[in-house]
């Protein structure tokens, strides 16, 4: 059964697929497939008298056609389109009873049969007309009406189509109804003459193909059928004019991009001086365009003189703000920090100190508390004149505050109870010991700033005693050995720091046991009588620390200049990676999870969650090798961090240099150009900076000059596609059905939802189907955007 299913879905998948070129092979070969020949269109204003077609003529006047609707009359007005044509006629008169379309010398005439209903077609150029008139006179010419074996009474009307193909629709309005008064000799006087004028409705306004046709219809009674001829096409229509406006006007050269609104004729071209414009729709790059005119230019066509509509547009240049960075501070030292700006303004943020909040280049001494954070710092440019349009624009710098942090030495027993020493190495601890027989009783403490510091007495003189002293945000660990309780140690570990677990003296000198927590350093060592002079130590696998900044087009606010965390306010943020399930082989990593606690709200919202990252490290030769990947979470500032929801990303690597690769379920990966020297001290990378170099051409997508991953990567397979197979529009379609495009599919979390605000739309504002459109140009849908990491 589920087989069945399955093949079912993937032919109508293929169908579906297949629609574009199916309607274009429609298109292209319906004449054939029906044999209905479209008459040719004529240009406004149109006259035609019948009284100039010889009665003996069998050609149709220029831009007209006889069409067969179907094989039988019919009790009302088909509106479906023809299936063949129909020959004209020559020399008829009310005497000739033959189904078709007929020349009545003076007039063009339809008589329906048992086996004829049919139409007379027009074909009409509407473009730059509007309020189209259609004058007209129907009348009859054979009408076998008796009052006894024939009482058929018809009706004819006017029906019309935009372009060539689809059903016509009836206008609205008084119909032609034939009369009782008896004509069927060899005569062509029309009787029961009848003249009608009807307003076609505003769609065939401005359209290069109108299509119009006269239909019949059998009303009551039964018998022969009357014909009914058609005299006197007067068409008219009132030449269109056009009005500009840009009504974002005055804009702000960093709101992007502004866009027309043209009233009446459409089709013209748009052009100006100083401004980066597109001709065919008039939209305009703000960022490198000045104030200035548009002009909007249609040519003469149709009868109609040629239009040229101007509109003013104003455009204030904002302002410019970058906070520079990233930068560094060790153990709270002051760093000095340095804005570029083409103003004044004004620096925030952290738990610190300013010497000049007012002063693009300062001095910024972080708090006791930053130590071992991320800080941002935000400098804020103000708008010079305060008015408008343009605003204050702030950029944000990433400052780290790390710790200063050392390595251990030890040394016990009797063979060198009596020394100590300490070593300094970054990234770990600082730890001093004393013991064994010579100085049992003594201790002192190691220079380690701010991290755990640790105090042990041993030996003959106090071997039953033991201090500790612990350090802000560090581990303490008690440590008893010697003569007197060699057999006793304890260990306190609160993660992640390592525990150290020693024992020593002559109960059980030789042994020793180390315990460690990810990813620091455990140590091992052997003390008291037996081996007192020997250490070893163990080293879990290397890691590399990483501060990265992104943001994903999809969720992206311009105006704010964050990302929304739509899918985290609404709940549906997994707890577990998704890129497993996407198939991706992860290197070292994979299965990462987080708290439900990191997806609530945090103290700031800049801080709060959008999304599962994930992250790369490549061969610095071969930038096609993976050396280590593993997923991450991405702030709403951009800030890529780990699991619990702040910290900089660690990744099981050695020390050494790479290209840093980001990426999304759904939009596409960018590459660092430059080999990164990472390892155990924190780098920083912004792949929002266009300074920052990064693989193949046109990686990122620049808004407001700030570069934003590519969004569109529905199928997660490294390209954004509109059509053709394998394409990422018809996912959105299929998601919410696949046969209502205005359907929905809410509180989702899913590649489908292009724009991340937790619901898949395929129509309408706010739709996810048209950012891929837009991301691949625009205008030619078979256009294929390639993610540009190798």
């Amino acid at each position: 059964m589920h087989d069945s299913m399955d093949a079912t879905f993937h032919i109508l998948l293929r169908i579906w697929r297949l629609r574009p070129l199916l309607a274009c092979i429609s298109g292209l070969f319906v004449g054939d497939v029906h044999a209905q020949t479209n008459p040719s269109v004529q240009d406004l204003p149109y006259n035609q008298n019948f009284g100039s077609v010889a009665h003996n003529s069998t050609s149709y006047p220029t831009g007209w056609q006889g069409w067969r609707i179907t094989n039988v009359p019919s009790a009302v007005f088909e509106t479906t389109p023809a299936i063949g044509d129909l020959s004209l006629l020559a020399n008829s008169t009310a005497a000739t009873n033959t189904g078709g379309v007929h020349n009545y010398n003076g007039t063009i005439g339809l008589l329906n049969s048992g086996s004829v209903n049919g139409a007379l077609a027009l074909g009409i150029n509407t473009t730059r007309r509007a309020t189209i008139v259609v004058n007209y006179e129907l009348a009859t010419i054979r009408d076998p009406y008796n009052g006894g074996t024939n009482t058929r009474i018809n009706e004819a009307t006017l029906q019309f189509r935009v372009g060539t193909i689809g059903d016509f629709t009836t206008v609205s309005g008084p119909t032609y109804t034939t009369g009782t008064a008896t004509q069927t000799g060899p005569v062509t006087t029309p009787i029961g003459v009848t003249s009608f004028s009807v307003t076609l409705p505003g769609i065939c306004d401005d359209q290069p193909i109108v299509q119009l046709r006269w239909v019949t219809r059998d009303v009551t009674g039964s018998g022969s059928r009357p014909s009914i001829a058609l005299d006197q096409v007067n068409i008219s229509g009132t030449c269109t004019s056009a009005t500009l406006e840009y009504a974002g006007s005055p804009y702000c050269s960093n709101e992007g991009t502004a866009f027309p609104t043209v009233l009446g004729a459409a089709g013209g071209t748009f052009s100006a001086t100083g401004m980066t414009i597109i001709p065919s729709t008039g939209a305009i790059t703000l960022s490198s365009s000045s104030s200035g005119t548009v002009h909007y230019q249609l040519t003469a066509e149709n009868g109609c003189s040629a239009i040229n509509a101007t509109a003013p547009v104003q455009i204030n240049q904002s302002v410019a703000a970058d906070a520079g960075g990233p930068y560094h501070s060790i153990e709270a030292a002051p760093v000095s920090i340095g804005a570029t700006a083409n103003g004044t303004g004004s620096w925030s943020g952290g738990n610190g100190v300013f010497a000049n909040a007012n002063d693009p280049i300062t001095t910024y001494t972080p708090a006791l508390t930053e130590r071992g954070f991320t800080i941002e710092l935000t400098w804020v440019t103000d708008d010079p004149d305060g008015a408008g349009p343009c605003s204050s624009v702030q950029d944000i710098a990433n400052l780290d505050v790390d710790f200063l942090v050392y390595t251990p030495m030890f040394s016990g027993g009797i063979g060198r109870g009596d020394g100590h020493s300490a070593l300094n190495y970054p990234d770990t601890y600082a730890y001093m010991f004393t013991g064994g027989n010579g100085r049992g009783d003594a201790f002192s403490t190691g220079p380690g700033i701010a991290e755990l510091e640790f105090m042990f007495v041993g030996g003959i003189g106090r071997g039953d005693a033991s201090v500790s002293y612990l350090a802000p945000a560090g581990n303490s660990a008690i440590f008893h050995g010697g003569q007197g309780r060699g057999d006793v140690s304890n260990a306190y570990n609160a993660p992640p720091p390592t525990a150290n677990i020693f024992l020593g003296g002559s109960g059980r000198g030789d042994v020793s046991h180390g315990y460690a927590a990810p990813p620091a350093l455990a140590s091992t060592f052997l003390g008291g009588q037996g081996r007192g002079d020997v250490m070893s130590t163990y080293l879990l696998p290397s890691r590399v620390q990483l501060a990265l900044k992104a943001f994903l087009q999809g969720p992206y606010d311009a105006v704010a200049g964050r990302m929304r965390d739509d899918l985290r306010a609404a709940g549906l943020l997994p707890t577990t990676e998704p890129y497993s399930d996407l198939g991706y082989d992860f290197v070292q990593g994979g299965g990462e999870s987080a708290s439900t606690l990191v997806f609530s709200n945090g103290p700031q919202p800049k801080d709060r969650i959008v999304d599962w990252v994930l992250l790369e490290l490549r061969d610095a030769t071969d930038p096609t090798v993976v050396m280590s990947s593993r997923s991450a979470l991405i702030q709403r500032d951009g800030d890529v961090v780990d699991l619990d929801g702040a910290s900089p990303v660690s990744l099981v690597a050695d020390p050494a240099a790479y290209h840093v690769v980001l990426r999304h379920r759904n939009h596409l990966g960018v590459m660092t150009w430059a080999n990164n020297a990472l390892g155990p001290l924190l780098v920083g990378i912004d792949l929002t900076d266009g300074n920052t170099a990064t693989y193949g051409s046109e990686a990122q997508v620049t808004v407001g000059g700030v570069k934003l991953l590519w969004a569109g990567d529905v199928t997660f397979d490294g390209s954004v596609k509109y059509t053709g197979e394998a394409n990422d529009r018809d996912p959105i379609l299929f998601a919410i059905g696949g046969v209502v495009p205005t359907n929905t599919l809410d509180d989702a979390y899913t590649n489908e939802d292009v724009n991340m605000d937790g619901r898949v739309m395929y129509t309408g504002e706010g739709n996810d189907r048209d950012i891929i459109l837009q991301n691949i140009g625009g205008v030619i849908p078979t256009t294929v955007r390639e993610g540009q990491t190798p």
